[in-house]
């Protein structure tokens, strides 16, 4: 007789498991083909959870893509051009782990996740270095 799989929620971040957490700066995510890319460099390094900068997005949201990951976002507004904005790409368990996330500004993202102890609150920001001018 087979037993039945046991809800992981909140074991992702639990002692007994390993949860891998990256960052990227991927420069656009406008480009045909991007999101892929990210997902395969995530698979390869078998990350549960990457944070994106400079995704150049607009508005919130999330979006699920073709491989079943997760991804949230925070991007400017209507108004403003295509700049900055970050997000956090998450597999399928990290999903079920993830209770909210807030769209603070266009440069940063919280998610809230849950654990077997307590509950993670996560801050992805992204600062732009500031030019150097010559003289």
């Amino acid at each position: 007789m087979k037993s039945k799989q046991p809800d992981i929620r909140g074991d992702l971040f639990g002692m007994k498991w390993k949860t891998r957490i990256g960052f990227w700066n991927v420069r656009t995510l406008r480009e045909y083909g991007k999101i892929k890319e990210v997902e395969k460099e995530m698979t390869g390094y078998k990350l549960d959870i990457m944070g994106l900068n400079e995704i150049r997005w607009k508005e919130n949201g999330d979006i699920k893509t073709q491989n079943g990951n997760i991804q949230t976002f925070s991007g400017a507004g209507e108004d403003i051009q295509h700049k900055s904005g970050v997000g956090i790409l998450m597999n399928k368990e990290a999903r079920r782990s993830l209770m909210e996330w807030s769209p603070i500004l266009d440069r940063i993202i919280s998610p809230h996740f849950k654990t077997k102890t307590c509950n993670l609150i996560t801050i992805q920001c992204y600062a732009q270095q500031k030019q150097q001018t010559r003289i």
